[in-house]
């Protein structure tokens, strides 16, 4: 029996909220939705409108005339009418959806994939800005234009240069989920599980549905992600590839960030001049899909490291783009058992201290100013420079707290081990040194000795078991 994840509506309570606040108001209403693509967007504008009157247009890449009369139809069937002409195109149909409705009738009017028409007709932005400036003006009608091309929302409803700037109401970027929000999504399965399909599958709505509960990690990689035909098969590239009319210099990019992370490396690896590096990565942490990081002490530097923020992303650069020639064959069993079987668990591991410093706040309810890794160096006894690293700092610039801790994707972890090792890394930690207060954590899958203080300070440890409690006792105070 095959049980495919169900589609279920998770979160965006604050975005359901700041719509219906705006829809509250008196007179017309323009707002921007926009967001990646897949990320939830349409689900979202579909909650918020079901209660509500409202005409949902989807755009395609047909042209003007072919959308504004397909809008023209459902526009019609939505007031029981025969279409209206259609000569002037959008301003026709708005006209006649402004004879239709009353003086104060609220109306939702959603234009989904607004990019589509721009794309197509440059002439569209002004066209809309006639709309809302002599046509809807004096209505009680909230117009939603929406799009997934982030470039082109910027570019054609928010920048200063688009003939919309300065009319909206409010606009909303529709963000991926948070690791509580994917918990939500899997409320059924244990912890661990959840956190392996997020390391793989990521933190889009739309990714995360095609998941089968009832499949390992291994097969859900292999059939939903691998598999030639397979929903998710190629997804990154196709993202890139509706994004950017040149996608080859963002594939060369996500590739090398798999295996380097600072800028120089990365540049050398993706065959691209360093100094052309900046625009390219603006555009991807523009998307999600890239993160850069400096150590969490550190609020400006040479340190900075960059890293694939999306995982479903990172696992098809890390794994599938270089092999396609394999899976194109229907090899995906040999590309797993030769490539990813081996890295598997590392990956796992690497983002459940991503995890781990998501959950901070919630295990340890108090304001932290900042929570990151950190990484420096020291010279041994031979003057050799060390790398030391800790996977989660927590700091509390008023109190003076920090806190260090480690993440274990492994089983009988000894944490007065762990800790000895993480007091030692702490000693290299430039911040507060005379007056700090430190506390420790370990974050591990189970273990064979767990302790509560280490020299005089506090130790936390934390299992799966602590973990999925913690987060299902978050989920209900959110409820």
């Amino acid at each position: 029996m095959i049980i495919m994840q169900k589609i279920k509506f998770v979160d965006r309570e604050q975005e359901l909220e700041w719509l219906e606040n705006i829809y509250r108001r008196k007179g017309f209403k323009l707002v921007v939705i926009f967001g990646r693509r897949r990320v939830g967007k349409t689900e979202l504008l579909k909650e918020f409108q079901k209660d509500k009157k409202h005409i949902y247009y989807l755009c395609d890449k047909g042209g003007t005339v072919k959308n504004a009369r397909e809008f023209a139809r459902i526009a019609s069937v939505f007031f029981n009418d025969v279409p209206p002409s259609v000569e002037r195109g959008f301003e026709d149909v708005f006209e006649y959806i402004k004879r239709r409705i009353q003086p104060d009738e609220k109306i939702v009017i959603t234009i989904d994939e607004f990019p589509y028409l721009v794309e197509k007709d440059p002439a569209i932005p002004s066209i809309f800005q006639k709309v809302v400036d002599e046509i809807l003006n004096d209505t009680e009608v909230m117009l939603i234009l929406c799009g997934s091309s982030m470039g082109m929302m910027y570019e054609h409803t928010i920048s200063s240069k688009s003939p919309l700037y300065g009319r909206k109401s409010g606009m909303w970027e529709v963000r991926p989920f948070s690791f509580l929000d994917v918990c939500k999504f899997f409320e059924r399965l244990p912890f661990h599980k959840v956190v392996e399909i997020y390391s793989v599958f990521g933190n889009i709505p739309a990714y995360l549905k095609e998941v089968d509960s009832s499949l390992t990690l291994e097969d859900n990689i292999k059939q939903k992600i691998m598999q030639k035909g397979s929903p998710l098969y190629r997804e990154p590239e196709i993202l890139l590839l509706e994004e950017f009319r040149d996608p080859s210099p963002y594939q060369n990019i996500l590739e090398a960030m798999t295996r380097e992370a600072s800028l120089s490396k990365i540049a050398s690896r993706a065959g691209i001049e360093a100094k052309d590096m900046p625009k390219y990565l603006s555009k991807l942490m523009q998307l999600s899909l890239i993160r850069k990081e400096l150590p969490v002490t550190q609020r400006k530097g040479k340190k900075t490291l960059y890293f694939v923020e999306d995982n479903l992303f990172y696992f098809w650069f890390r794994f599938c783009s270089r092999n396609l020639s394999y899976l194109e064959e229907g090899k995906e069993e040999f590309v797993f058992k030769e490539y990813v079987s081996g890295e598997l668990h590392r990956v796992v591991g690497m983002v459940f201290e991503r995890v781990c410093r998501e959950l901070i706040p919630v295990v340890f309810p108090k304001a932290w100013d900042r929570i990151g890794r950190w990484w420096g160096f020291r010279r041994n006894e031979s003057g050799g420079r060390v790398i030391e690293e800790i996977d989660v700092v927590a700091l509390n610039d008023q109190t003076k707290e920090i806190l260090f801790a480690e993440c274990k994707w492994q089983d009988n972890v000894d944490a007065r081990k762990v800790v000895e090792e993480l007091a030692e890394k702490a000693q290299h930690v430039e911040w507060n040194n005379n007056e700090r207060k430190e506390s420790f954590a370990v974050f591990a899958k189970s273990f064979s000795k767990r302790i509560d203080e280490f020299e005089g300070k506090e130790v936390y440890c934390f299992d799966m078991e602590d973990m999925e409690r913690i987060v299902m006792d978050a989920s209900h105070q959110e409820s």
